[in-house]
């Protein structure tokens, strides 16, 4: 009897499993550490995620970019990684928080890119975690409108559609 492990149907070798199972605690540990300074309201949370993703990610490309635990634990990312890492930490601490891509014009053109919608006290809000990492965090992207967002964030389309009333 030959035991297999498959990820995604690929075949996974035992001893990678312990490699995996290390990525996994280091990324639960990074998650828990975070949201243990998450208190108070929904809008309190966010802030604080918002934050502490803005100050301790790095817009870098690597092997994990375009994931979350690029962003939290290696602390290097694209728009996609920080993203995904602040869709993951919101949906922890209970706030619905989706992931979208697209593409954004930053004042000189326009490129692919990857922000956030999420409910927050009744409120449809966009937060762009990546436009908010500069030497001094912005904010002029965390927590805004709809019709902020439309002016110069453009969504795939279907997206909309699967945000049904905060699409």
């Amino acid at each position: 009897i030959q035991i297999q492990y498959t990820i995604d149907g690929d075949v996974v070798p035992a001893e990678e499993l312990d490699r995996i199972q290390d990525r996994i605690n280091k990324y639960e540990a990074r998650v828990k550490e975070i949201l243990g300074g998450a208190s108070g309201s929904a809008y309190d949370k966010s802030l604080h995620i918002y934050n502490t993703v803005c100050k301790t990610v790095s817009y870098r490309s690597g092997s994990n970019d375009q994931n979350a635990y690029g962003a939290l634990v290696e602390g290097k990312a694209v728009c996609a990684g920080y993203a995904r890492a602040y869709q993951d930490l919101m949906n922890r601490a209970g706030i619905k928080t989706w992931f979208i891509g697209g593409e954004a014009n930053n004042g000189s053109y326009t490129v692919s890119h990857a922000w956030n919608v999420s409910w927050i006290d009744g409120d449809c809000v966009y937060t762009d975690t990546t436009w908010g990492d500069k030497s001094t965090i912005s904010y002029d992207y965390f927590n805004r409108s709809k019709e902020v967002f439309d002016a110069d964030h453009f969504p795939d389309s279907g997206y909309n559609s699967k945000l049904g009333s905060c699409g």
